[in-house]
């Protein structure tokens, strides 16, 4: 028996699992799966330091998983998932582990 499940059939639906390969990445996004949150605040919800969290939230915000209620730069922004973030969230095969376990 194979233990591929790279590509798992589902009739027409093909499922391909994906992965959050940063952990402090699936964190904060998982925090603002929640609500919204300042970047300061996101660090230290997520345990990072600050300028680490910010340039996570920069990368994020250029492949578009994030946007904010202020334009890029301003401080005390709100930072949230966008509908592209939304859906790599919950493509993530942690995420969803998490959400089906009792913690």
């Amino acid at each position: 028996m194979s233990n591929d499940f790279s590509n798992i059939p589902t009739g027409d639906v093909k499922i391909t699992p994906k992965k959050i390969r940063s952990k402090h990445r699936l964190r904060m996004m998982i925090r603002l799966s929640e609500e919204a949150e300042t970047v300061s605040d996101l660090a230290q919800l997520v345990g990072l330091r600050v300028p680490h969290a910010s340039a996570e939230i920069r990368k994020m915000r250029e492949e578009g998983l994030v946007s904010s209620d202020l334009i890029t730069g301003s401080r005390g922004a709100k930072i949230s998932l966008s509908e592209r973030g939304w859906h790599s969230l919950n493509s993530d095969e942690w995420f969803k582990a998490l959400l089906s376990l009792p913690i």
